[in-house]
């Protein structure tokens, strides 16, 4: 099954700038690349200061999350392109976790024509809804997160101040959505 460009669309320019690429098998495959670094769920890697553990994601196609640590940063879960998550971490300081979209959402998108119904289905096997989301953010110990970034909100499913707004009751954190351009302090000890 062939990558689009959603998935990795810059990895051609990483690779002309040198750059390792962390990848699966498959995307390697797919651009009929010489693997720079091959990533097997569960098994670390370093990278300069930084330590990298990909998991598991489940989507349409072959994909990971990433568990990253680095000194400066502390601990990073970033999991995009999957509807569940079954790895809980320890010491968890962000997280940039995909909420694509709520089932209320989608349904009113649905019932007003923005989204076709055939679109839950798909959904449901390739996204993270939003009560998923929060359920994956909660079995984490909350202690010490600083971030909790939501990315890859749908174009007409999501709602994000309802989004955040229900995260940040039920975690007690500031809950921010991504935006292009944004930028955002990822320091292990924000104070």
């Amino acid at each position: 099954m062939p990558i689009d460009g959603d998935h990795s669309k810059s990895l051609l320019d990483f690779e002309l700038a040198g750059i390792p690429i962390l990848a699966n098998e498959h995307v390697f495959e797919s651009f009929n690349m010489k693997p720079s670094v091959i990533a097997k769920p569960l098994k670390k890697y370093k990278f300069g200061g930084f330590t990298i553990l990909p998991f598991e994601a489940f989507h349409d196609v072959p994909t990971l999350g990433f568990f990253i640590n680095h000194q400066d940063m502390g601990n990073l879960v970033f999991l995009t392109d999957s509807f569940m998550s079954n790895h809980v971490f320890r010491g968890v300081n962000h997280f940039l976790v995909e909420c694509n979209y709520s089932d209320e959402v989608l349904q009113s998108a649905i019932d007003t024509g923005l989204t076709h119904p055939a679109m839950r289905k798909r959904l449901m096997t390739t996204h993270m809804e939003l009560k998923t989301a929060e359920k994956f953010i909660l079995s984490h110990n909350l202690t010490e997160v600083y971030n909790i970034v939501l990315i890859h909100l749908s174009r007409f499913n999501s709602d994000r101040k309802q989004f955040t707004d229900i995260l940040t009751r039920s975690t007690g954190k500031g809950v921010v959505v991504a935006e292009t351009g944004m930028k955002i302090e990822l320091n292990n000890n924000p104070y």
